[in-house]
Order: structure tokens, then C-alpha cells, then sequence
């Protein structure tokens, strides 16, 4: 395990700083932040992912749309022509 040293006289001393612990600080200042913002990232996506699944089982497609709006006009029509029947055959005295 190495010292760090330092150089001076007396009360003004001087640490040495080794290169490689210089560099290590600076790659824990910039990875540190890097991994932090990449695990945020991840689960951001994942929560994207979880609401478009949502949004995919909640709303219906156009085509189903249409087709489910005919049925409900044939019915319609259906109900509507048995109520013109039904008034049809009252007698109003």
C-alpha cells in the first residue's frame, strides 16, 4: 500500500497525488453519474412499456369500432320497425 507523501517545511506542506487515484476520481465523477442516468432511463422504458400494454387492452380498434356501431344500427332498425308495427296496428278511438 503506497503513502501519499508530501513535501514542505513545517506548517506549509504539500500532498503528492498519485495519477492513478486522480483518475479514479475522475471516473467515479463520470461513470457514477452515467449509471445512475441509464438506470433511470431503463425504468422509464419499462414504465412506457407497462401504459402502452394498458393502453392496447383498454381502447378498441377502429375496425371493431365500426363493426360493433352496424350492429347497433341493425338492431336499432330492427326495434324501429316493430314499433311502427306495433303503432300500426293500434286502433285510436
Amino acid at each position: 500500500m503506497k503513502r501519499l507523501s508530501y513535501l514542505g517545511c513545517g506548517k506549509c506542506r504539500v500532498m503528492i497525488l498519485d495519477p492513478m487515484i486522480i483518475w479514479t476520481a475522475i471516473l467515479t465523477l463520470v461513470i457514477g453519474p452515467l449509471a445512475w442516468a441509464f438506470k433511470y432511463l431503463v425504468t422509464e422504458v419499462k414504465n412506457l412499456q407497462l401504459l402502452l400494454r394498458e393502453t392496447r387492452e383498454t381502447y378498441v380498434s377502429k375496425t371493431d369500432l365500426q363493426n360493433d356501431l352496424t350492429q347497433l344500427d341493425r338492431k336499432i332498425d330492427r326495434i324501429e320497425d316493430l314499433l311502427i308495427k306495433v303503432v300500426g296496428n293500434l286502433k285510436i278511438e
